[in-house]
Parts: C-alpha cells; sequence; structure tokens
C-alpha cells in the first residue's frame, strides 16, 4: 500500500502521486500503520458524528411532540368530564325544583286553572247573552219597520183628478200582500199580486179582473207615511185616461 504524506491517503501501489495534492506517494511500513490506523478511526468518527447527531436530533423533536400529543388528549377528556358533571347537576337541580313543590302551590295552580275555566265559562254565556240580545234587536228592529197596516190616501192623476183610496199591506220579510181598495165612482179596486220593501223603498203590483186594470205602485216609507207614484194600464177602451199617471200619499190609521 502507498500513502500520501501530505493528506495521509491511502492508495493502492498501482497509483505514484496524491490525487488531492499532487504529493509523490511513499510505501507504508510496519511502524506507520498504526497511525494510519489511529487517522482512519478518528476520520471514520468524524464522518459519522453529523449522522448521529441528526439522530439525536429527531429522537429529541418526537419527543416533544408525543408529549404534547399526550397533554391534549388529557385536556380533552378533562373538559368532557367537567361538560358531563355539569349536565348531571343541572337535571338533578330540575328535578329538585319540581320535587319542592308544596301541596299548597299545587292547590293554588289548580284553582288558577279552575278559576281560567270559569272565566271562559262566564265569557261564552256573556257572549251568547249579548248574541241573543243582538238577535231581539234585530228582530225588534225588523217589526218596527215593518209596514203592515191600512193607510188613507189620495191620488191626483193628470187629468187633476183626485181619487180617494185605501191600503190593506201586508209585510212578510220583505215581501209584501193584501189589497187596494179604489173609492167610488172611479174603479180599479183589486188584489195585491206581488211586491217588496227594501229599506225605505216599496213596489207592488196590484191588478181588478172586472176591469183588467193593473195598477202599478212605487213609494217612499217614511213613519206612518207613505208617498210615491202608480201607473194604470188596461186593454179594456171604456176606461179613461189609459194609462193613468198620479202621485199619491197614505198614513197608516
Amino acid at each position: 500500500m502507498r500513502y500520501c504524506p501530505k493528506c495521509g491517503r491511502n492508495y493502492s501501489e498501482d497509483f505514484a502521486f496524491c490525487l488531492e495534492d499532487g504529493s509523490p506517494l511513499l510505501l507504508q511500513s510496519s511502524q506507520q500503520s498504526p497511525m494510519i490506523n489511529t487517522f482512519s478511526s478518528l476520520e471514520a468518527t468524524r464522518l459519522q458524528a453529523p449522522f448521529y447527531q441528526a439522530r439525536q436530533e429527531k429522537k429529541s423533536r418526537l419527543g416533544i411532540v408525543t408529549v404534547f400529543v399526550v397533554l391534549f388528549a388529557g385536556f380533552l377528556v378533562a373538559l368532557g368530564a367537567a361538560m358531563l358533571l355539569l349536565v348531571g347537576t343541572s337535571t338533578n337541580q330540575a328535578n329538585v325544583n319540581r320535587s319542592e313543590v308544596t301541596p299548597s302551590q299545587q292547590n293554588y295552580q289548580n284553582s288558577n286553572a279552575t278559576d281560567v275555566t270559569s272565566s271562559e265559562t262566564t265569557n261564552a254565556n256573556v257572549t251568547n247573552v249579548t248574541g241573543s240580545e243582538k238577535a231581539r234587536d234585530e228582530t225588534s228592529k225588523v217589526k218596527g219597520d215593518e209596514i203592515t197596516g191600512t193607510y188613507n190616501g189620495v191620488a191626483k192623476n193628470q187629468l187633476g183628478q183626485k181619487i180617494g183610496f185605501t191600503l190593506k199591506l201586508v209585510q212578510k220579510g220583505s215581501s209584501i200582500g193584501g189589497n187596494v181598495i179604489i173609492a167610488k165612482p172611479f174603479v180599479g179596486s183589486g188584489r195585491i199580486v206581488s211586491g217588496y220593501k227594501d229599506g225605505e223603498r216599496i213596489a207592488f203590483t196590484s191588478y181588478n179582473s172586472e176591469y183588467k186594470i193593473t195598477f202599478r205602485w212605487e213609494g217612499v216609507v217614511k213613519g206612518n207615511v207613505i208617498e210615491g207614484r202608480y201607473t194604470g194600464t188596461t186593454p179594456d177602451q171604456r176606461i179613461v185616461p189609459n194609462p193613468e199617471y198620479a202621485s199619491w200619499r197614505a198614513k197608516r190609521e
């Protein structure tokens, strides 16, 4: 074996010069071998030192991460236990509050519920009474607006003739019936064949079968007085005027 006297590198006998510094290589002797071997051991130790340090640093970091994970897991377990304890305490407190209701308080609550029910029943009765009174008022109003009765009046036609008459009206709901009596010497008395009342307005038709005279009456009710106009027509040419127009006014007896 050959070696470089400057850098100490070993070469085979095929090399004559050092590849690093160009120094001529020398043959190794038995006295130089321990130094070379010692150099080689130191060199190996120096070359292996960074790798050893890197492994030590990696182990240290792994230990720190493991400690952190263990601490975090312990924190989560402690937090969960605290939440369970809090929920259990709240449930127990609620059960205690429910159990602490005294019989007197229970009776008071029951009496309040009874009072509410009685109040609702009273309100319902008041509503029924009010509804009944309202219905009676509506009935009274309808009866007060009825025009059933006997009315005496006078009509004046287009010829200026004054004609006395009597109306005997019967109202059922909004329908009107009855009779019309025309004073002599005029003709036209007859039965009311149809009629109605709408608020203050009134309209009806009377018919005289002897002379085939049809009267169509229209008027306005003002208390006990009705006034308006009528039209009389007939196919009988002996009756004049034909058609007849007249204004009329009648008062209830």
